[in-house]
C-alpha cells in the first residue's frame, strides 16, 4: 500500500479512500494479531499473586493527576482491596 502511494501519489478520491481503509484495516488486522499473541503470551502465566489494590491505584491516580487537574476532575480512592492474579501483568495493563 505504502509502494503503491508513493509511487502513485495523485489517484482519484474513489482510490484514494479505498487506499486509506486499506491501511486502517491492515493496521486493525496487525493489532489484532498483537492482541492474540499476547493473549496466547499471558495464558502461560500463573495467576495466583495475591494484589493489593490500593497502592495500584495510587500508582494509577499519580500517572493520571496532571490530566485530571488540568480537567478539573478530582481522583479519590477509599478502601484497602485485595485480588488475586499475576501481580506482573496487572502492572503491565
Amino acid at each position: 500500500l505504502e509502494l503503491f502511494s508513493a509511487e502513485h501519489p495523485d489517484v482519484l478520491p474513489e482510490t484514494a479512500d479505498f487506499l486509506r481503509l486499506l491501511r486502517e484495516q491492515t493496521e486493525r488486522m496487525s493489532q489484532m494479531t498483537k492482541t492474540l499473541l499476547e493473549m496466547s503470551e499471558l495464558r502461560m502465566v500463573p495467576c495466583n499473586d495475591r494484589i493489593e489494590i490500593a497502592p495500584m491505584v495510587e500508582e494509577i491516580f499519580a500517572d493520571l493527576s496532571p490530566l485530571a487537574d488540568r480537567n478539573g476532575i478530582v481522583l479519590e480512592c477509599d478502601g484497602n482491596g485485595v485480588m488475586t492474579g499475576s501481580d506482573t501483568l496487572i502492572y503491565r495493563l
